[in-house]
């Protein structure tokens, strides 16, 4: 499959997570992605550019709240848009690599564990913060040391999904039971140039 075929085939199951994806409709829906992602920040960049003065004169953390107050309206409507193709093609590769699509809901465990860390870490601070830390380095540092359980879990789904993507298809005969239970959906997906070639005889 194409570039442009994937595009158009991701889009035509937009929300279907049942059926097969292949690798290359998954990786090049995936860079699809990236590049209107890079477009997109591109132009509002342009639009709405940062303020360098804050850049370059303000401490570390103004210059952060600078870059994280830039509007991103274009990149927003765009994330929320392609959202749901992308899980759903992602459950469909999954299905192509012989694993179910319920697997992607271990993306929800690092936003348990960062609610749960995270306000633990806010009831202690509002307890005795004050004697606990000496100043603001020290506040941020045990914020981030309460948000590392969660990166660290994410990271572990990031890897998992990232090896099950890359994965060639597995049969029906390799025993997918995916490949046997979505084989009429896959049938029905038109298969390029067939229908030339059913034209021409």
């Amino acid at each position: 499959m194409d570039f442009i075929g994937a595009i158009k085939s991701v889009f035509k199951q937009y929300a279907n997570f049942r059926g097969l994806a292949s690798r290359s409709e998954f990786w090049y829906f995936t860079l699809f992605t990236v590049l209107v992602s890079m477009v997109l920040s591109t132009i509002e960049a342009i639009i709405w550019p940062t303020d360098m003065t804050a850049l370059g004169t303000g401490t570390w953390i103004e210059m952060m709240d600078a870059t994280a107050n830039q509007p991103t309206p274009l990149s927003t409507i765009a994330s929320l848009a392609l959202l749901l193709p992308s899980l759903a093609v992602t459950a469909r590769r999954f299905h192509d690599a012989g694993f179910s699509g319920k697997w992607l809901l271990l993306n929800i465990v690092p936003f348990v564990v960062l609610f749960v860390s995270m306000a633990a870490w806010a009831v202690q601070f509002a307890a005795n913060g004050a004697a606990l830390y000496a100043n603001e380095f020290e506040i941020i540092m045990s914020a981030l040391a309460a948000l590392l359980p969660s990166l660290l879990i994410a990271l572990g789904v990031s890897v998992f999904q990232l090896v099950v993507t890359l994965r060639r298809t597995k049969t029906a005969a390799e025993g997918n039971k995916y490949a046997v239970k979505y084989a009429p959906v896959a049938a029905e997906e038109p298969v390029a140039g067939a229908s030339d070639s059913a034209a021409s005889h």
